[in-house]
């Protein structure tokens, strides 16, 4: 059985000699895969909403090619560079609530990694998504805060102010990892995502 189908937007060629190629062999080669080092990786992907939205190409990113910010293009090439990392921890922020839904959680799932979302606002249609791999880590306990309402005495009672700043950090067993940060800074209405893991892993 054969089908035929006819795009209706220009298909454009994924280029080869991805500069995501080099950095994921360098990350490779100062960590290692399944080392004792944990990897994270932090990303801001670009909610659809933003780079779809009515005059983004002349007016938001004007340096930008209307082709290359369209999501079918960006999708496959977000997906193969977070994947590339084989990171423990992936951070990703201004992530689509659709493409989260539908795809992402569905694609990290299939690859090992298990996560949670919080949208930034009830205003807009994106947020913070943090995933961890299963084979490292267990889900222990979620929270979610607001920065629109967040004070320091509520980030204090999370334990913000008590982390350490290491310039790198050791998988040790059964040892609970805090996802935190001690220095942001954040805008109103903006969510700030912390999740605390558990270690599987015997390194």
């Amino acid at each position: 059985m054969s089908a035929e189908y006819t795009s209706k937007t220009r298909i454009i060629p994924c280029p080869i000699d991805l500069p995501m190629n080099t950095r994921h062999q360098l990350a490779n080669e100062y960590f290692p895969n399944n080392s004792n080092y944990i990897r994270l990786i932090s990303y801001n992907i670009l909610a659809n909403g933003y780079a779809s939205s009515t005059g983004a190409g002349e007016n938001i990113y004007p340096y930008c090619s209307q082709d290359y910010l369209q999501h079918d293009y960006r999708k496959p090439l977000v997906l193969k560079e977070i994947l590339g990392y084989h990171a423990d921890i992936i951070s990703l922020q201004e992530c689509d609530i659709t493409f989260y839904e539908r795809e992402l959680s569905l694609i990290l799932k299939a690859n090992g990694y298990l996560g949670d979302f919080q949208i930034k606002s009830d205003r807009v249609r994106e947020g913070e998504a943090i995933f961890y791999r299963t084979d490292r880590f267990m889900l222990s306990t979620t929270t979610e805060l607001s920065t629109s309402i967040v004070t320091r005495s509520k980030l204090e009672h999370y334990g913000f102010s008590m982390l350490a700043q290491p310039a790198s950090l050791h998988l040790n067993k059964r040892q609970p990892l805090a996802i935190q940060n001690n220095n942001k800074k954040v805008r109103s209405n903006e969510s700030c995502h912390s999740m605390q893991t558990r270690s599987q892993s015997s390194s």
